[in-house]
């Protein structure tokens, strides 16, 4: 193509984004490099203090690259200005985003994040989205991110996926506290980009990444299970406290039931009898005054407590 049919061919471009956006590639351009009273917030200035004696010069040098710039810009043929346009918008995003905290080299997750967060009983929200977008939980969270949004892609992010999590859980896709490994089989069968990384080292610890809809189906009917055992304590609880204590359960029908109770703790809820302070009783009580049957998390916890006492010990299980 001629010199005069690439300009030609570049004025209609500029013509059609003008209409349709705009935006005008070279003026874009020449900001960039020159700047102007409208500076472009990443733009190459000139640098400034120079002395009263040598500014013409300066001037007129910087005038004669400008007009060459403008010169040369001209001439591209419009894929090749669409092309100078794309590099310099993606250097100006980068150059954004490393302006925030989050996007440090200390918030970036590495192979000793992904081995730390995948010995973790559970994930919250933020920490399992956190770890989707390749940060470290302990650097990065909603917090510091949500002042950032609609200028910065990585926050964006986040918060796409954080809402996607919040929705799950609403729905009772994903629990509050999460397994590392049912999360991730929730991501990828939403087709969510999962760190290779970060799904090594959850295999790795034991945490297998099962099929998120059987995973799920076999969730709802352990909580069944284990909400229809939680009724009959309070039933049997609501009955012992109502009658005189000669008349109460026997003592082999109450490590029936405490054996019940345990039982389904630990295979409904995930209860860890071994944990200091764990957040399944509290969880349980929540479930049960949905349903209308209010019990006390400390009623909930003294009898958990109880009912794990029951569960046979390490040393005997190897004996």
């Amino acid at each position: 193509m001629s010199k005069g049919r690439a300009q030609a061919a570049n004025q209609q471009l500029l013509q059609a984004m003008a209409i349709r956006l705009d935006f005008d590639p070279i003026e874009f351009l020449l900001r960039r490099r020159f700047g102007s009273d409208t500076i472009h917030p990443f733009s190459a200035l000139p640098a400034r203090g120079r002395s009263t004696a040598s500014a013409p010069n300066d001037e007129e040098e910087l005038l004669r690259k400008r007009e060459a710039y403008e010169k040369e810009l001209r001439e591209l043929l419009p894929d090749e200005l669409n092309e100078r346009v794309r590099v310099a918008k993606e250097k100006d995003e980068a150059a954004r985003e490393a302006r925030f905290s989050f996007n440090r080299l200390s918030a970036l997750a590495n192979a000793g994040t992904y081995d730390h967060w995948a010995k973790a009983a559970y994930w919250k929200e933020d920490e399992a989205v956190a770890l989707l977008i390749e940060r470290n939980p302990n650097s990065v969270n909603w917090k510091c991110v949500q002042y950032k949004l609609d200028i910065s892609q990585v926050a964006d992010r986040f918060a796409q996926l954080r809402e996607l999590v919040l929705r799950a859980q609403t729905m009772g896709q994903l629990a509050r506290y999460t397994i590392p490994g049912f999360f991730l089989a929730w991501a990828k069968r939403n087709q969510i980009d999962v760190p290779p990384g970060l799904e090594e080292a959850v295999r790795n610890h034991g945490h297998q990444v099962a099929d998120w809809k059987t995973a799920y189906d076999e969730q709802v009917a352990r909580t069944v299970a284990a909400e229809a055992a939680l009724l009959e304590l309070r039933q049997q609880t609501d009955a012992l406290e109502q009658t005189p204590a000669e008349k109460g359960l026997s003592t082999r029908e109450r490590e029936s039931l405490l054996k019940l109770v345990i039982g389904m703790a630990v295979d409904g809820y995930g209860y860890d009898p071994a944990a200091a302070r764990s957040p399944i009783p509290k969880e349980i009580a929540d479930q049960l005054a949905a349903r209308g049957l209010p019990l006390d998390q400390d009623t909930v916890r003294k009898y958990l407590k109880e009912a794990g006492e029951l569960l046979p010990r390490q040393d005997d299980d190897d004996t």
